[in-house]
């Protein structure tokens, strides 16, 4: 699901919310970028720094805007949230965290295990997001 939205709290750019196993769930963005490579990229990162350190993506920096990922608690969804480069990981981190209750409240390891591809409980989520994202203006 696509959605072009302007109201994204400051000073993130856009976001994307996808499983942990890289399938697109919902998007705020204006990029052109297919969600579904973006997904596996990141999936596949998160998997390999994993093994590696033990410890999940925290962030990477490219063509100078960090990208900040979050693994929410409760379901099997992680959150990316691109910014400029000098943006404090404290706010980004309060905004993740915030998108991660609306998540983990809707959503739970079971459901998303055994999910259907039915989009109904997104677009609810979706507008519970944009929600947040019109009081954080």
């Amino acid at each position: 699901m696509y959605s072009k939205v302007k109201l994204l709290p400051d000073p993130v750019e856009e976001i994307w919310i996808f499983t942990k196993n890289g399938m697109p769930l919902i998007e705020f963005c204006e990029n052109e970028l297919e969600p579904m490579l973006l997904a596996g990229f990141i999936s596949a990162m998160e998997t390999i720094i994993n093994e590696v350190t033990g410890e999940g993506l925290k962030s990477f920096i490219l063509n100078q805007k960090k990208y900040s990922a979050i693994k929410c608690e409760k379901s099997e969804i992680i959150i990316l949230c691109k910014a400029p480069e000098t943006a404090k990981d404290k706010k980004i981190r309060k905004i993740c965290d915030t998108i991660s209750e609306i998540m983990d409240r809707n959503l739970n390891d079971k459901k998303i295990s055994y999910w259907d591809k039915n989009f109904p409980i997104f677009h609810k989520i979706e507008q519970q997001l944009k929600t947040y994202f019109k009081l954080t203006q």
